[in-house]
């Protein structure tokens, strides 16, 4: 959902097309969940509250806390019904211009409407220019079914045209920091500002950063979304510095790392700074395919709920960081250890926020396949879930380096990881779950 808006689309139609009204919404919704997976809102009067004197300011409100304003033209909605011309003055009422979405590679307007049926009027003069899409035979000129092949082309255009101005609406109420880079990569950092600007991103820094100047860092930064580094050949200081304000502010960092093995002693060192929730790093092979995924992970996404409890089964949250390309992997495998032991896993990323998933399972293991030293990520995680006030079934780090424990959290159960892991190894802390759910069950 765009930032400040309580609902996608405001659907205006004549009362008489309840029905069509409906089936059209429906078919929508549906297009637009299965080609984003998330669910499109919809404010519409399904009470009749135009019966209501005080309709009016109900519906204006409404209209003010929607993304887009959609109106289904037909003959009785343009000439016949006093209702609908109120709602498109609402609509418009501070001028056109005002409902513009701008960036330098489009400009959208947050009104769209649906012919049902041809019926050129004067009532239309206010929406002219604006985004129309007929959903009507051309031949007949009756409205179109919504089972018919017609139908479905014109939906899909329309659902093109509302994600684009959802995703253009998104990203400009958003910031994100393009960190200054080492020239070698400096045309590749360029191309992608003008790309994130495209898409209506406010990229920052807005004024020239380097060497001397990391007091403007935090200014700079605060209230981005996200952190981006393009990284060079060698690391150096600067973005070292960059780094360890994202860190600071608990702003996620995303790293474009081409692959190779001098690469591999970049990443080393970012996770030794030890790197804000949600950072990752990317394997692109091309900047291009860097914009792609980052495409991907800076769209504004609801959590994921997660999956709802199997009966009789424990949750087990494999807390892991999930940076190193071999990760996931390792950690599937450790998921179905947990399943052969009988208890449900989860894993951040996967099945919701770190946050969440603290509060919701009844044990918590730390994974760390990775041989740093110092390890900054898992140093973090120990502390947490050392004095975590709430209270696990059991809790436990699973390391390869065990070194890499504070002594401050060396509390807390440790098992040796390897590749090839003895599945015995976890089986004291699968008991002491057991223990402590029987416990709880008497």
């Amino acid at each position: 959902m765009v930032p400040g808006r309580k609902h996608d689309l405001f659907l205006s139609y004549a009362h008489e097309e309840t029905a069509w009204a409906n089936d059209f919404r429906k078919a929508l919704r549906d297009k637009f969940k299965e080609r984003t997976g998330r669910e499109l809102t919809f404010w519409q009067d399904t009470r009749n509250i135009r019966a209501n004197q005080t309709w009016e300011k109900e519906i204006e409100d409404a209209i003010r806390d929607a993304a887009a304003f959609l109106g289904i033209f037909s003959p009785t909605y343009l000439n016949d019904s006093d209702w609908c011309l109120r709602e498109r003055n609402l609509s418009v009422e501070n001028g056109l211009d005002a409902l513009k979405v701008q960036s330098p590679a489009e400009t959208l307007y947050r009104l769209f409407k649906i012919y049902k049926n041809p019926h050129p009027t004067k009532a239309d003069e206010a929406w002219q220019g604006l985004q129309g899409i007929p959903f009507f035979n051309r031949a007949t000129e009756e409205a179109l079914l919504s089972e018919s092949a017609e139908f479905k082309a014109q939906l899909v255009e329309l659902f093109r045209q509302i994600r684009d101005l959802l995703v253009l609406m998104s990203n400009s109420a958003r910031k994100v920091y393009l960190a200054p880079t080492a020239i070698s990569v400096h045309q590749d950092r360029r191309r992608l500002e003008v790309q994130l600007t495209d898409k209506g991103f406010a990229v920052r820094p807005v004024t020239k950063l380097g060497p001397g100047l990391e007091s403007k860092i935090r200014e700079e930064m605060e209230e981005a979304s996200h952190a981006v580094f393009i990284l060079g050949a060698s690391y150096d200081g600067f973005i070292e510095a960059q780094v360890k304000e994202a860190r600071y502010l608990g702003t996620p960092c995303l790293f474009w790392v081409q692959r190779g093995a001098e690469q591999r002693k970049l990443t080393d060192r970012i996770h030794e700074l030890g790197l804000p929730p949600g950072s990752e790093v990317l394997w692109s092979r091309t900047a291009q395919d860097f914009f792609g995924e980052l495409s991907d992970r800076l769209e504004p996404k609801d959590a994921p709920s997660p999956p709802p409890p199997i009966e009789g089964l424990g949750r087990v949250y494999v807390n892991h960081d999930g940076a190193p390309p071999e990760d996931p992997a390792r950690t599937a495998r450790i998921a179905d250890l947990v399943r052969a032991h009988r208890f449900q896993p989860l894993q951040n990323g996967r099945d919701g926020d770190h946050d969440r998933l603290m509060e919701i399972s009844d044990g918590v293991l730390v994974f760390r396949a990775a041989m740093l030293d110092p390890d900054w990520w898992l140093r973090s995680m120990a502390m947490e879930l050392a004095h975590s006030e709430r209270t696990f079934g059991a809790k436990a780090l699973l390391v390869a380096n065990p070194t890499g424990v504070p002594k401050e959290a060396r509390a807390l159960p440790v098992y040796p990881y390897a590749d090839q892991l003895d599945p015995n190894t976890l089986d004291p802390f699968f008991e002491q779950l057991r223990g402590a759910q029987a416990a709880n069950a008497r």
